[in-house]
């Protein structure tokens, strides 16, 4: 009896680590369209790019979690192609961000920054806003032509699974012999 409960408690963490294993790469795909001037006070004239889109990834438990780490980007902005070591993520202060400080530390006017901020609790765009060098001033916009967030999870090995089904053969041939 006190090898079949020794049994039974290795069975069930085994299948506990399968159960909870999950690494589920997270895509968000999005245009974003009618970029102009953030200026607050007077006219907003259209920024040098007036459309922006692209595609970014990530990895993280579902696609309403927390983002684990970032794993990859395809966005240009005016000839600037963004790499995964220029971009970062910020935790939810009411939005999630992922954003690029390139020359600075905050979205700031002359330098190759951008932001996208979205709520991960509904899955919809908020804002985007980028800057460029050689060019004074921050553009930005909420009028999202396309915006998804898609994740399929990433089917575990099922080795894990076979040794638990094997312990538990196991067991039942113990179990008989008795």
């Amino acid at each position: 009896m006190k090898k079949i409960l020794i049994l039974l408690g290795i069975m069930s963490l085994i299948f506990g680590m399968v159960w909870n294993a999950n690494a589920t790469p997270i895509t968000m795909n999005f245009t974003v369209e009618g970029l102009e001037s953030s200026n607050l006070f007077g006219p907003n004239p259209p920024g040098p790019a007036t459309t922006a889109s692209g595609t970014i990834t990530w990895e993280a438990d579902t696609i309403y979690d927390e983002i684990d780490h970032l794993t990859s980007i395809d966005l240009t902005v005016l000839g600037h192609s963004y790499t995964l070591a220029e971009i970062d993520y910020l935790p939810p202060g009411g939005f999630d961000i992922i954003y690029a400080t390139v020359n600075n530390d905050s979205l700031s006017s002359g330098s190759n920054d951008f932001w996208i901020r979205w709520n991960r609790n509904t899955t919809t765009a908020f804002d985007f806003a980028y800057a460029t060098t050689g060019t004074g001033g921050i553009w930005g916009s909420q009028t999202f032509t396309t915006f998804s967030i898609t994740g399929a999870p990433v089917p575990e090995p099922a080795t894990m699974l076979l040794f638990g089904l094997g312990l538990l053969g196991l067991a039942g041939v113990n179990r008989r012999k008795q």
